[in-house]
């Protein structure tokens, strides 16, 4: 058992790696205190980081004591915040979205909705539900308008 901010939880770890081989350093907390350090330990890169603790901070008085989790899936190169039974994809919004990602995402992540969480330059974000019946024509990049 090991404490952190005064909440008890068990670490998946055996001999310093997690039951899929994964070194224990590199698991994010999962808990309702996570810290700007648990998304860029997970992120590609700082600024996904960023939008990714953007999303945790908006989200996180929304529902006290939701389970959140930070993730990053090196198959699809895509950073999401798991939330309970719901998946936030953080977008800038200049940036292009690849819908095949997001539909790949539905196919690993069948339980769970999947949300495009998209962030403005005034720190405005826009959540969207995202539909598992994404057509042919959905399916290509598209730039957020």
């Amino acid at each position: 058992m090991a404490i952190h901010r005064n909440i008890w939880f068990t670490l998946p770890v055996c001999d310093g790696f997690d039951s899929l081989g994964v070194p224990a350093t590199l698991l994010p907390r999962i808990d309702s205190q996570l810290e700007f350090s648990d998304f860029t330990t997970v992120s590609p890169d700082e600024l996904t980081a960023a939008l990714g603790f953007q999303i945790y901070d908006d989200l996180k008085n929304e529902e006290q004591g939701a389970a959140f989790q930070p993730n990053y899936d090196p198959n699809l190169k895509v950073f999401y915040l798991i939330k309970n039974d719901a998946v936030y994809v953080p977008v800038l919004h200049t940036k292009a979205i690849d819908f095949r990602i997001i539909k790949s995402l539905h196919e690993n992540l069948k339980e769970r909705n999947i949300f495009l969480a998209i962030v403005d330059n005034t720190a405005n974000i826009l959540y969207y539900k995202m539909s598992e019946d994404l057509s042919e024509n959905q399916s290509t990049k598209t730039a957020v308008e």
